[in-house]
């Protein structure tokens, strides 16, 4: 493969100062066809970015593993220099991009903020002019669950759900949240991975209703979709895939029982509006991290679990029960 053409996963984002983010990019071969396999075809993608930031391999599907930060997907902690910054991604050696530089480099745009990557302090209560309302629409009619920096939020759909938790916003922003069934997962591939069930759209407004783009919160939400079916036989590596253009990224995942609809995939998404999918390795691959870990079950309600010390004492006094009834039986039987 000669790769003609190398895009981001995504060409705009925002992060704070000490924040580390998960960068990706996809590669197109001559074809024009999707063609991520750098190792296979002895490439490697050379990234740069603002002084003082700090590259590292991501560790998931679509690294080498050897520890060093030349894949297409890396982790870049973000340096503490506040403004606009471009971080480039380029392929590597010469020939293997048949492409002109333009096509063989591809460009982020970064916002660093000011806001230190240290813990989030607890929010300060913030001036109201009114009863702040539980929910917003949009131009469309579409109702959102409205969150604030002092309580979060939570929407919950007809099977899937999204939760931010209190001290996400920063200041006094107040904005509305929404998730819905996008499309089905039928026919949607992606390098190391097998979707399941439907893709999911979390969409972020403002008070007044109005989209919002690249919206970063200071701690992530919790989104949870209904754990297909076909991911249930082996709960090894599911994850739920965050879709970044061409390309996906695994989220930090578990699997979680609901009251309401069995078992649930969850992940923190922090950047909006997101669009994610469950999925689970494809065969011959492995995702090391994080494994999906499904909380206990309890028995239903009016029922009891037997401890187990009742239980072999059970079994004990029914073999004894058999001895001495066989004892009896053969005692009867010998001649007077």
């Amino acid at each position: 493969m000669t790769s003609l053409n190398i895009e981001p996963g995504t060409r705009s984002l925002s992060v704070s100062v000490g924040f580390e983010v998960q960068l990706s990019v996809a590669l197109y071969d001559l074809q024009n066809g999707r063609d991520d396999s750098i190792s296979a075809h002895a490439m490697r993608i050379v990234w740069d970015g603002p002084q003082g930031g700090n590259f590292s391999e991501a560790g998931l599907p679509g690294t080498d593993g050897d520890g060093n930060p030349d894949d297409r997907v890396v982790l870049w902690r973000a340096p503490t220099l506040p403004g606009k910054h471009t971080i480039t991604a380029t392929v590597m050696p010469d020939w293997a991009c048949g492409g002109n530089e333009n096509e063989c480099s591809a460009a982020f745009n970064v916002t660093i903020t000011s806001t230190a990557g240290s813990p989030t302090p607890e929010p300060t209560p913030c001036p109201t002019t009114g009863i702040v309302p539980t929910s917003v629409t949009d131009a469309d009619g579409n109702a959102y669950s409205v969150v604030t920096p002092a309580e979060g939020g939570e929407f919950i759909g007809d099977d899937a759900s999204v939760n931010v938790p209190r001290g996400a916003l920063a200041g006094c922003d107040q904005i509305g949240i929404r998730i819905y069934i996008l499309t089905s997962a039928s026919g949607i591939t992606y390098p190391g991975w097998n979707t399941a069930g439907n893709r999911y759209r979390v969409e972020t407004v403002d008070i007044n209703g109005a989209p919002l783009s690249n919206l970063v919160i200071r701690k992530p939400a919790r989104v949870c979709v209904p754990l297909p079916n076909q991911l249930r036989a082996s709960l090894t590596g599911i994850t739920l895939l965050r879709e970044d253009g061409n390309s996906a990224t695994q989220l930090t995942s578990t699997v979680r029982l609901s009251d309401s609809n069995g078992y649930n995939l969850c992940g923190n998404v922090s950047t909006f509006p997101a669009t994610v999918i469950a999925a689970g390795p494809a065969s011959g691959t492995s995702s090391e991290p994080p494994s999906p870990t499904p909380q206990a079950t309890t028995p239903e309600a009016g029922a009891t679990s037997p401890t187990t010390p009742y239980v072999l004492l059970a079994l004990i006094l029914g073999a004894l029960a058999v001895f001495g009834a066989m004892r009896v039986l053969n005692a009867s039987r010998r001649p007077m």
